[in-house]
C-alpha cells in the first residue's frame, strides 16, 4: 500500500484560528516557540490542515476501524503467535485497510 508521507510531519505546529482575526501558527521548538502571523507564512499550514481534514475518517468510521483493529489484535494475542506470525498478521491488516484515506 503506497501512501506517501504524512502531510504534517514537518514538526510540531498549531494553527490558531479566531473569529474576526487572521489565523496564526505557533511553532514549538525545543526550549522556545515562534508565532507566524504573515499570510504567506501561515498559508502552507492552512492548506495542510485543509488536506488533513479532507482525508480524515469521520469519527464513526474511525471508531469502527479502531474496534476492528483491536479485535484483530486480541485474536493474535490470544493465539500466542510467534514473531513471524505477528508480522504476517500486521501485513494482512495493512492490506485490509487500503481503503482508509491518507494524505498524499
Amino acid at each position: 500500500m503506497g501512501v506517501g508521507g504524512h502531510a504534517a510531519l514537518n514538526g510540531a505546529s498549531e494553527l490558531l484560528d479566531f473569529a474576526g482575526a487572521r489565523p496564526l501558527v505557533y511553532l514549538e521548538q525545543l526550549g522556545s516557540g515562534l508565532f507566524l502571523d504573515q499570510g504567506a507564512d501561515v498559508a502552507p499550514y492552512v492548506r495542510t490542515v485543509a488536506t488533513l481534514d479532507s482525508v480524515a475518517l469521520a469519527p464513526a468510521k474511525l471508531l469502527q476501524l479502531i474496534e476492528h483493529l483491536a479485535e484483530q489484535y486480541e485474536s493474535v494475542v490470544e493465539a500466542g503467535p510467534q514473531r513471524g506470525d505477528l508480522l504476517r498478521h500486521q501485513s494482512r491488516l495493512a492490506g485490509q485497510h487500503g481503503d482508509v484515506p491518507v494524505a498524499r
